[in-house]
């Protein structure tokens, strides 16, 4: 007698839990956003984004400077001057202009040209880095919500099926026992699944987090839209494009450009450019003339030895620096793809005829068992057969996105 005191006891409780957590009771239906609209929103609205893009417009500004041509000069002067009660004066009006030797202005707006591009592929570099963790959370609240659909199943399963059981009870074609069993295994997954909504609403959550920081309110549910990657990707491939996309590798090569274009530019300046100067002078007594002039620096005690030598150094550098990236990008990739390549033989070997088979013995088990053609323990275990075999399914896709969102940023582009 004290057991049968305790099952609606705990029935009742378990049935209270999920009320609080059903879908009944959200306030807020979320706004359905795909990857790309989701990454979008994240470029907009990401902080560290916003700096590093601000810093590749402030290298892009400086490279617009550094082509820019010197200014002319432009000096007036009067000259008093008096003796003995005599007067007399000069006024001069001149103007002038430097005139930089050929290559200079062309090195050093190569230079600046380069570190610009260094600027916008590290930027590239930010932002596949950190657009990973959104397609991570975009998958995660994927993969929670079929969770929740394979669980909602199953409850509907064993709510009909307990139906059933009391007509068959009442009949006297199952026993009390198998009743309660039925409960006890619709009360199980009643609890799975509210735990499994607990989980979507913290994968929205984090994934409304990460997109709209700034609107803690406001509510995010991922719509699946895109394909599931294709598995014609070859390692070859995938190596060839990461040498020419990569952003690293980008980046290291206009580093090392504008070394080789910084070096020219100090190498050339040893040589002082000159100062052309024109102008016009008057004098009091009424004599008019022009003056033409050259200027320039006495290279003596600065021939820029240490300037030079220093570019030396950082050109010789970036050759290493070069090397280094491109044999780090080479093992991303190759680790990158040994993953995706083995989701892909996980994914074959399963295949979805495991899916229809589950579908169908999901079925039949139902079928069978209000037909009386099946016990209660085979429903049960059809049903858990059932779920595990949806839920390897489910995280395998889910792996298999987020192994080639891996791959692709290894590559630094997306793969044809």
């Amino acid at each position: 007698m004290p057991h049968k005191g305790r099952t609606p006891l705990l029935l009742s409780l378990l049935a209270a839990l999920l009320l609080s957590s059903s879908p009944a009771t959200a306030q807020v239906e979320p706004r359905r956003v795909n990857l790309d609209e989701a990454l979008a929103l994240f470029a907009e609205n990401n902080l560290s984004l916003t700096i590093s893009r601000s810093r590749a417009a402030e290298m892009a500004s400086l490279a617009r400077q550094a082509a820019a041509y010197p200014n002319p000069g432009l000096s007036v002067s009067h000259e008093p001057k008096w003796r003995d009660g005599q007067t007399d004066s000069e006024t001069y009006v001149n103007l002038s202009q430097r005139i930089e030797w050929p290559g200079i202005r062309s090195a050093r707006t190569l230079a600046a040209d380069r570190l610009a591009a260094a600027a916008r592929a590290n930027f590239s570099v930010d932002s596949a880095r950190t657009a990973l963790r959104v397609k991570e959370a975009f998958v995660t609240a994927v993969r929670e919500e079929e969770h929740v659909l394979v669980l909602e199943e199953l409850v509907e399963l064993f709510r009909k099926a307990e139906q059933d059981g009391v007509v068959q009870k009442d009949s006297g074609e199952i026993s009390g026992y198998s009743l309660r069993r039925l409960r006890l295994e619709r009360a199980r997954y009643e609890l799975q699944l509210g735990r499994a909504m607990s989980g979507v609403r913290d994968a929205r959550r984090l994934l409304s987090q990460l997109i709209l920081p700034e609107s803690p309110a406001t509510s995010l549910a991922p719509r699946l839209e895109t394909a599931p990657p294709s598995r014609e990707i070859t390692l070859q491939r995938a190596l060839e494009l990461a040498r020419t996309s990569r952003s690293e590798l980008v980046s290291a090569r206009a580093s090392a450009e504008a070394a080789q274009a910084d070096l020219d530019f100090v190498t050339r300046s040893r040589t002082p450019s000159p100062t052309v100067l024109g102008g016009f002078k008057r004098q009091s007594d009424g004599f008019r003339g022009l003056l033409i002039g050259l200027s320039f620096d006495l290279p003596i005690r600065n021939r820029n030895r240490g300037l030079i030598q220093a570019n030396e150094a950082r050109f010789a550098a970036s050759g290493a620096r070069i090397a280094q990236a491109q044999s780090l990008v080479e093992g991303e990739v190759r680790l990158a793809y040994a993953s995706y390549a083995a989701l892909w033989d996980q994914r074959d070997l399963l295949s979805d005829q495991l899916l229809v088979d589950m579908d169908s013995m999901i079925e039949s088990a139902e079928t069978g068992y209000v037909e009386g053609e099946m016990s209660v323990l085979e429903l049960l275990d059809a049903a858990d057969a059932f779920r595990d075999a949806r839920r390897m399914l489910i995280d395998l896709e889910a792996d298999l996105r987020m192994a080639y969102f891996n791959l692709t940023l290894a590559v630094g582009h997306d793969i044809p």
